[in-house]
């Protein structure tokens, strides 16, 4: 299968299911460090209030968390020793700048 003929491809799969309300969300396709394809459907805030583009910046750190957990404990139940380690952590504080006094002229 060519670029051509995947682009095809995928480009139906995507209208298929965002027409049945089953994806919404952003594509990229690459091969070979080049871009083939770059596409979204449906939108960032429903009802269709903000259609999704390729840039649209999703909120996913909670997703991310649950999948980060099941890895790790993958990697436990493995026996993978690095999961034994004993880890350091560090709180970080941030503070926000003070702000100058206004002038009027």
């Amino acid at each position: 299968m060519n670029d051509v003929e995947l682009i095809e491809k995928v480009q139906a799969l995507l209208d298929a299911q965002a027409a049945a309300d089953r994806f919404s969300g952003s594509v990229l396709i690459a091969h070979e460090d080049q871009t083939i394809l770059t596409t979204a459907r449906g939108y960032a805030i429903h009802p269709n209030v903000l259609p999704n583009q390729p840039d649209t910046k999703f909120n996913i750190a909670s997703v991310t968390k649950m999948l980060t957990a099941a890895a790790v404990m993958q990697l436990v139940a493995a026996g993978n020793s690095i999961c034994t380690r004993q880890l350091r952590l560090t709180t970080l504080t941030c503070r926000t700048p003070a702000k100058s006094p206004s002038t009027n002229s």
